[in-house]
C-alpha cells in the first residue's frame, strides 16, 4: 500500500480505511489453545503483535514462537524474544537457521511440519498462526491438517499475493 500511497494519493486526497480484515487475530477469549505461531523472516512482525498483546494483558497462555531465518544475523526480534524467554515461563522460543554460521549451535534447516509438530506436546490441541513465504505456509498447512490439527486452529498471514488461496 506505500508504493500506492506515494503513487496515487496527493494532499486533499480522501481515503477510506477498513479495520482488520480475515483471520489472522487472536481473541484469547474465545481461543483459548495454546499458540505455536510459525513465522520466517519479517514474517515474526504479526507474531510479536500477538506476543506483546499477551504480555500486557498479563496473559499466561502457553505460546511457542518458531522462527525461521537465514543467518544469524537475520533474526529479527532477537532479544526481545530471548529476554521473554527468560522471564515467561509460557512462551518457549527457537530459532532455525537456513544458513547457519560455524558458531551457531541452535536448530538448522528451514522449519517444517516436523519441527513444528514436535515443539508441542499435543500439536492437536493447538491453535497455529503462520506467517511467511506461501510455499512455506502452504507447506505447513498441509503437514498440519495431516496430522490432524482441525483446520479452523489454523490461521496464515500473506503479505504478498497468494497462488492459491491461505487456510482460513
Amino acid at each position: 500500500v506505500t508504493q500506492y500511497f506515494f503513487n496515487s494519493v496527493g494532499p486533499g486526497d480522501s481515503i477510506r480505511l477498513k479495520g482488520a480484515q480475515g483471520g489472522f487475530f487472536l481473541d484469547a477469549q474465545r481461543h483459548p489453545e495454546p499458540l505455536v505461531l510459525v513465522s520466517a523472516g519479517s514474517g515474526i512482525t504479526p507474531m510479536m503483535s500477538i506476543v506483546r498483546s499477551l504480555v500486557a494483558a498479563d496473559s499466561q497462555l502457553p505460546v511457542t514462537l518458531l522462527y525461521g531465518a537465514r543467518t544469524e544475523a537475520d533474526i529479527i526480534f532477537r532479544n526481545e524474544c530471548e529476554q521473554l524467554a527468560q522471564q515467561h515461563s509460557w512462551f518457549k522460543y527457537r530459532v532455525s537457521l537456513s544458513l547457519p554460521g560455524e558458531t551457531w549451535t541452535g536448530i538448522h534447516g528451514r522449519i517444517d511440519g516436523q519441527q513444528v509438530l514436535s515443539a508441542v506436546a499435543e500439536p492437536t490441541a493447538c491453535r497455529y498462526f503462520l506467517c511467511g513465504p506461501n510455499e512455506f505456509m502452504e507447506s505447513l498447512v498441509d503437514e498440519l491438517k495431516h496430522a490432524n490439527v482441525p483446520a479452523e486452529r489454523i490461521h496464515t498471514e500473506q503479505f504478498h499475493a497468494a497462488k492459491t488461496p491461505a487456510a482460513i
